[in-house]
């Protein structure tokens, strides 16, 4: 999977001093979503002219978590890959200074790990992290096909893609007697409820007065993710025979981590 680093702000404190180094940022709480990749900066300066060198470790079991990447102008970064860590847990962890041989500094803060919402990890998928950067929001077209990025989410297609297959339409099924009725077909996501997300039917047969769909879709098949479902034309309360269907979308904003 395609990662982006997210850069968490750093608090900025007031200087500590150390014996060899002085670490001139506090460092936070680091709250990332599994699957992304999270770094965290620091400057540090002062103490000897020799070039310290920094880990992060988990407390608890003394395991070294992550990468730290250093210059020489007085900086790093600590850059950490959630793909694999377990989630909804809270880790303890330090960054320490080593300098002159010996360990001069232990800096800690908390490591958060939570698991990733199905739109997060659509996001992940498709974006290469669960930010939500303008070409990931939901409103937005990348692939200019003319469906917007919940769209996409919603009906199983790639906002990467324009080719990609319809996932909404219409089908002759046999009827009850001797003719056909029309059905609407299309997908949905089976884990929609978690993903927050709604999908409403409406039929017409003038394109101006719309109806909501009193029966819910039949399931026709199921694949992985998604099932697809179908609704017949039906009836409407005025007495005539819609012609038209649409779909509309809703989805609580939760804005990605």
């Amino acid at each position: 999977m395609k990662t982006l680093i997210l850069v968490f702000g750093v608090c900025l404190a007031h200087a500590v001093n150390l014996a060899a180094v002085d670490v001139v940022s506090a460092l936070p709480r680091v709250r990332v979503v599994q699957g992304d990749v999270a770094t965290l900066a620091a400057q540090f300066g002062g103490g000897s002219s020799a070039q310290p060198t920094f880990t992060v470790q988990n407390v608890s079991n003394g395991q070294t978590i992550g990468q730290v990447l250093q210059s020489k102008s007085g900086s790093l970064q600590w850059s950490f890959d959630s793909t694999a860590a377990v989630t909804d847990q809270q880790q303890v962890v330090e960054l320490i200074t080593v300098a002159e041989g010996s360990v001069s500094d232990r800096k800690r803060f908390m490591l958060e790990i939570v698991q990733a919402t199905p739109r997060q990890q659509w996001l992940q998928q498709f974006f290469g992290s669960s930010a939500e950067v303008p070409e990931a929001a939901s409103t937005a077209d990348p692939d200019k096909d003319g469906r917007t990025n919940l769209e996409e989410f919603a009906f199983g297609s790639n906002p990467k893609s324009g080719i990609d297959a319809r996932q909404v339409n219409v089908e002759a099924v046999a009827g009850s007697g001797a003719g056909e009725t029309m059905r609407a077909v299309f997908r949905r996501r089976k884990d929609r409820v978690t993903a927050g997300l709604s999908y409403q039917v409406e039929f017409s047969s003038d394109l101006s007065d719309w109806v909501l769909s009193e029966t819910s879709p039949s399931i026709i098949s199921e694949d992985g993710t998604f099932e697809q479902v179908g609704l017949h034309f039906p009836i409407l309360p005025n007495g005539k025979q819609s012609r038209f269907f649409r779909i509309q979308l809703q989805q609580p904003f939760t804005p990605a981590d």
